[in-house]
């Protein structure tokens, strides 16, 4: 073989890719009890993915349960289409206890129906917040009570205390076209969110995806929590379940001209059972 046919047999070698750089987003601080941010963290991903030229898909995961993670595109629906049928049964006034709701109001003026607010991961790593009668969680299975058809729930379990409503359904097992009648919010892929910072990325990693979940999931906690205070508005709402973060202060550079600032970045997650001095009574 001669020399030049040995060069043109080295140039024909597939060359090693090059990683691209990776687009940083710039992180958000958690504002704890300022729930009227939520549109904020909203706002602040699509600036970020607008000023590193990326789509809302580029940040989401569409493969298949429990690997899926689209929780920007849901709450992004679920501000403009809160569940009607949930709220429709939520906030229909022939469900009620009419008579045990005027004995209540003859004692307190501003007595309101009393519901309980749970919210759960479920074992698809998606995120369930469903409301059910005050004292549910302490209720019984009653299998003698009641008829199976249509499900009246109330019926079908021994209370403490008498609720404050006839007539509740849901907790329907979910289809691919239909969710349960008493969700309130449902956003996919929010177990998957990991803001645990991390030392190094992978050579062929397009964003810092640690910041970017750090984001998403305060986005998350502001939304269930300003669904609470809406709530409060006409129910007496018991929260059964919270939200628990870590933070801590890094220094990030807000542009090229301006100074560095200490924000305090989330870094860890979980949702954790209220106690009682937490819910809202």
């Amino acid at each position: 073989m001669t020399r030049k046919s040995r060069r043109s047999s080295r140039s024909s070698r597939p060359s090693t890719p090059t990683p691209s750089r990776m687009k940083l987003f710039r992180p958000i601080p958690w504002w704890d009890g300022q729930i009227f941010l939520f549109p904020g963290y909203i706002a602040h991903l699509l600036i970020e993915l607008g000023r590193l030229g990326l789509e809302v898909s580029d940040i989401e995961c569409h493969d298949r349960p429990p690997h899926t993670k689209t929780v920007l595109s849901d709450l992004i629906s679920w501000t403009t289409t809160h569940p009607g049928e949930a709220y429709s049964r939520l906030t229909d006034w022939t469900r009620l206890d009419l008579e045990l709701m005027r004995s209540r109001l003859q004692e307190n003026p501003e007595a309101k129906p009393r519901i309980e607010l749970s919210a759960k991961i479920t074992r698809m790593n998606n995120l369930s917040v469903r409301w059910h009668p005050r004292g549910w969680s302490e209720s019984v299975d009653d299998w003698n009570g009641g008829t199976r058809y249509p499900p009246n729930l109330i019926a079908q379990r021994r209370w403490r205390e008498r609720p404050d409503f006839l007539l509740f359904t849901g907790d329907e097992a979910p289809y691919f076209d239909r969710r349960p009648t008493n969700e309130l919010m449902y956003t996919r892929g929010v177990g998957n969110l990991r803001p645990e910072p991390r030392n190094e990325y992978g050579p062929y990693t397009t964003f810092n995806g640690d910041v970017v979940d750090s984001i998403q999931i305060c986005a998350v906690r502001s939304a269930y929590e300003n669904l609470i205070e809406q709530l409060k508005h006409s129910f007496t709402v018991t929260v059964m379940d919270g939200f628990d973060f870590v933070s801590r202060d890094e220094m990030i550079e807000i542009d090229a001209f301006s100074h560095r600032t200490e924000i305090s970045r989330v870094i860890s997650w979980s949702l954790e059972r209220a106690t009682p001095s937490v819910r809202s009574e």
